[in-house]
């Protein structure tokens, strides 16, 4: 597992999980809560606060949500200079290519078809991470 120099509890990356369905925040929180800390929002806006708030290695990002869906929200994140830098990993049960290729066009490092499973998110997440401490050499 790649260890982040920003997180709370010493040592573990911290990952930032928003997504309005309360059932997939606490199923996320499950699969990540033994090796990530984990901090969670139930809306974008809210997201976007926590964020600020807190030095977060990635983000689980849900691609429809009401008021601020999460392309909108991925597209705020790449044009603030505080926060472009931040990975986004799209988690959602949007299967067409076309938001794939659209998501991963605005700046996501990957995207995530629910149903998923723990391995799938784990890999996806340490890949990323492990991309973000190359280019950060």
């Amino acid at each position: 597992m790649i260890r982040s120099k920003t997180s709370f509890d010493g040592g573990a990356p911290t990952v930032a999980i928003i997504d309005d369905d309360e059932v997939t925040v606490q199923l996320l929180s499950l699969m990540l809560n033994e090796s990530y800390n984990v901090l969670s929002s139930e809306s974008a806006s809210s997201g976007l606060n926590l964020i600020h708030q807190h030095e977060i290695d990635v983000i689980l990002l849900d691609w429809i949500m009401p008021r601020m869906d999460g392309l909108s929200l991925l597209n705020v994140l790449k044009h603030d200079e505080s926060t472009y830098n931040i990975p986004v990993i799209f988690i959602s049960g949007v299967a067409e290519s076309d938001s794939i290729e659209m998501a991963i066009n605005s700046g996501a490092a990957d995207f995530i078809r629910k149903p998923f499973r723990k391995d799938e998110l784990l890999a996806a997440i340490d890949n990323t991470l492990a991309a973000q401490v190359k280019s950060s050499d």
